[in-house]
C-alpha cells in the first residue's frame, strides 16, 4: 500500500472539538512552508472547515489527499513528500484533542514523526510528547 499514516475515530467529533482541532491544522500547515493546495493538481487553497480539514502536496510534491471530516477516519499515503511533515503535524493535533478517541498508526517509526512533532511544539506548544503506539 505504500507509505502511509492511518487514524481511526471512535465517534463523531463534536462542534466545538473539530473546530479547534481545524484551526491548529491551519496554523501548523501555514508555519510549515510547504506549498499546500486542495489536491495536488488544483490551485485552489487547502480547506480548514466547520467539517473538513482537507490539503495535498503540490504537483510532484503531493500524493494522496489529507481529507479527514467530523465523521469519518482516514487514512493518508503520502509516499515520504515533503507534505507528510505537516499530515503528521495534523495527526497530532488530532490526538492532543481526542486522545484515547482517536488511534493513530504508521508505516513510518518514531523518528519519522519528529517534524511533525517539532512544528506542533513551535507553533502550538503542543506535541512532543506524541508517540506511535
Amino acid at each position: 500500500m505504500g507509505y502511509t499514516h492511518y487514524m481511526r475515530q471512535s465517534n463523531e467529533i463534536d462542534q466545538e472539538t473539530f473546530d479547534q482541532i481545524s484551526e491548529d491544522c491551519r496554523k501548523v500547515c501555514e508555519a510549515a512552508d510547504i506549498p499546500l493546495a486542495y489536491e495536488f493538481n488544483m490551485v485552489a487553497k487547502p480547506v480548514f472547515g466547520p467539517d473538513v480539514i482537507r490539503f495535498n502536496g503540490v504537483g510532484d510534491d503531493g500524493h494522496e489527499t489529507f481529507l479527514v471530516n467530523r465523521i469519518d477516519s482516514l487514512f493518508c499515503k503520502t509516499a515520504h513528500k515533503p507534505y507528510d511533515d505537516v499530515v503528521c503535524a495534523c495527526m497530532i493535533v488530532f490526538n492532543h484533542y481526542l486522545g484515547d478517541k482517536v488511534k493513530i498508526t504508521s508505516d513510518g517509526d518514531n523518528d519519522d514523526w519528529d517534524l511533525g512533532r517539532e512544528l506542533c511544539e513551535k507553533v502550538l506548544g503542543y506535541g512532543q510528547e506524541f508517540v506511535l503506539d
